[in-house]
């Protein structure tokens, strides 16, 4: 393993420490590049062409828009889970994630969205990252 490379960086870092410190962390990988230039933990959303949107940001506004928000929640590409890292294996047909409890998590989320609930959401959206992180860390340590 050559430790200078941002995957073996990565896959070292996943394998000491716990989903909820990686999701903490997780600004510190944003700019670490694959070899062909990629950025490292790219979403699901950027790989269908689509900026990603901050969830936490748009939940913590003074003012919310929840009828964009609803709209967004409402597609697998631009909902929270389609701002998770693109390596988490989807359905090709819809986007939706194969495993089952981030599925459910990303249909309560966009029921939350739906009935205005801050709190809520915020709860859900962080339950979105730790699962993703958890399967990003499987992925990750199954391809070594």
């Amino acid at each position: 393993m050559d430790n200078n490379k941002p995957l073996d960086i990565l896959k070292k870092y996943v394998d000491n420490n716990t989903p909820e410190q990686i999701v903490k962390d997780s600004e510190k990988f944003e700019n670490m590049k694959f070899e062909d230039e990629r950025p490292m933990m790219i979403t699901y959303t950027e790989m269908e062409g689509n900026k990603p949107f901050d969830w936490f940001v748009a939940l913590n506004c003074k003012v919310v828009n929840w009828n964009l928000l609803y709209i967004l929640s409402s597609s697998w590409v631009t909902c929270a889970c389609g701002n998770q890292c693109a390596i988490i294996p989807r359905h090709e047909e819809n986007a939706v994630p194969k495993d089952k409890m981030l599925e459910q998590l990303g249909h309560d989320f966009s029921r939350n969205i739906r009935l205005r609930d801050k709190y809520q959401s915020l709860e859900l959206l962080e339950e979105i990252e730790i699962r993703s992180t958890e399967l990003i860390k499987e992925i990750l340590s199954e391809s070594k």
